[in-house]
């Protein structure tokens, strides 16, 4: 094959290869969502990407339906896309055992997604999202939940509760606003969606999109009140029962000691099945000040599969952003290798010998490479300290071995036996020691 007829080496625009540092790392970021959502009780469940798509239709929003899927007809001329999100299957998925399941059901999914939009930061073609979600109980109770497992979430991955904020509305509120301001109920979602990319545009744009559903001096007092939670709270007035309950919520959060919650009235999210509480993520650094995750209650979603309603609350949370924010804040923890040991392999020897020592290794917990390289053994010792592998080991003619720290350049002469008790003493102290 010829220079010219050689394939690119390019991937698809707005998806990633995870060579392996950049595997290492998602794993890290998967390893610490799934032990938070574990110790919550959350069970672990999955769904093929494809999915038919009217489900995505029906809720999910017009512009994620239409502009921002891969759709095409499949050879029994149905209709399939790659999923946009998690949450309609999860909906389906409930609905199908609505009467077998005991709720309420707290499930999670570490799942990849597919959006057919333009790529920029923090938003690519495909991710992976963390979604956690409860389905049935009582809707105050997992609202509040969800807060803490969010919180939970952040600290979990070392951030400070000066590094984020969450904050919080409900729809039923912005309902109220609605209605107070004499919005035409058509022209809700057109003002909703305009409200959910307020920090994408100009004041100035804003007022100006605004002017197609209310007049100038209306669209001025609409967006001082909804731009001023005090002002909110008073126009739809304390005892309205979305208002209750996000004070119910600020009030016993603080009691458990999670303080930087924010009420929100502008805060809309852009699904179109939320019905009621909705909250977001914020970085508070300056120079990334954008929304990480979120996630609401949508109580009539899984209704659209079955003849039950069944209240529900999530949120997801994508590892590109999570990523974003980890290293803008420096949380991502050194990208080592999980190779502990390498066996220098010296030609002499049968590579049988070799193999067997480091299996030795393995089985007591040290996962151990062998130099297959061919080359000298001062070339395997400069790979290996390149790979960062804290030790080497070169096997003698007899039944003791050379083994080398390489931070510390302490050597020793040693049997096996002494060699895993040293090896593994050693990666306690350093803190990477994994228990299997």
């Amino acid at each position: 094959m010829n220079k010219k007829s050689k394939l690119s080496t390019d991937n698809y625009k707005g998806v990633r290869d995870f060579y392996p540092e950049d595997h290492r790392i998602q794993e890290y970021m998967f390893s610490r969502m799934r032990k938070v959502v574990k110790d919550f009780g959350y069970e672990e469940y999955n769904a093929s990407p494809l999915e038919y798509t009217e489900i995505y239709k029906a809720k999910s929003g017009e512009e994620i339906a239409k502009e921002q899927t891969y759709t095409f007809k499949d050879k029994g001329d149905r209709t399939i896309s790659l999923r946009p999100e998690m949450t309609p299957t999860a909906a389906r998925m409930i609905a199908k055992r609505n009467r077998e399941l005991i709720f309420p059901v707290r499930w999670y999914s570490i799942s990849n997604i597919f959006r057919y939009e333009s790529p920029q930061k923090g938003r690519l073609r495909e991710h992976y999202q963390l979604n956690a979600d409860i389905f049935g109980g009582v809707p105050e109770k997992a609202d509040l939940e969800m807060i803490d497992l969010t919180h939970r979430l952040m600290r979990n991955f070392g951030a400070k509760t000066t590094d984020f904020t969450i904050r919080m509305n409900d729809r039923r509120i912005l309902g109220s606003l609605y209605d107070i301001h004499q919005i035409d109920e058509d022209d809700r979602p057109s003002v909703s969606k305009l409200l959910d990319k307020k920090n994408k545009i100009s004041e100035k744009e804003l007022i100006k999109e605004m002017t197609r559903y209310l007049d100038k001096e209306r669209v001025k007092l609409f967006l001082e009140t909804i731009s001023t939670p005090t002002k909110t709270l008073e126009d739809v007035g304390q005892e309205h029962p979305a208002v209750k309950h996000i004070v119910s919520i600020i009030e016993e959060l603080s009691v458990v000691g999670i303080t930087n919650i924010i009420f929100d009235p502008t805060l809309v999210r852009g699904f179109d099945y939320y019905t009621g509480f909705v909250f977001e993520v914020f970085d508070t650094d300056p120079d990334n000040s954008r929304s990480i995750f979120g996630g609401g209650r949508y109580d009539t979603l899984i209704s659209l599969f079955c003849d039950r309603e069944i209240p529900a609350v999530g949120f997801g949370l994508g590892d590109v952003r999570l990523l974003e924010f980890l290293k803008s804040h420096s949380l991502l923890p050194l990208n080592e290798t999980e190779v502990k040991v390498m066996i220098c392999h010296m030609n002499e020897h049968p590579y049988a010998r070799s193999s067997s020592v480091a299996n030795v290794f393995r089985d007591n917990n040290i996962p151990t490479e062998v130099d297959i390289s061919g080359k000298k053994i001062k070339d395997q010792i400069s790979k290996a300290s390149k790979k960062n592998i804290p030790f080497i080991v070169v096997i003698g003619e007899d039944e003791k071995m050379k083994v080398k720290h390489l931070d510390s350049k302490e050597e020793r002469e040693m049997t096996i036996e002494d060699a895993i008790e040293w090896i593994t003493e050693t990666l306690i102290t350093e803190g990477s020691w994994q228990e299997k």
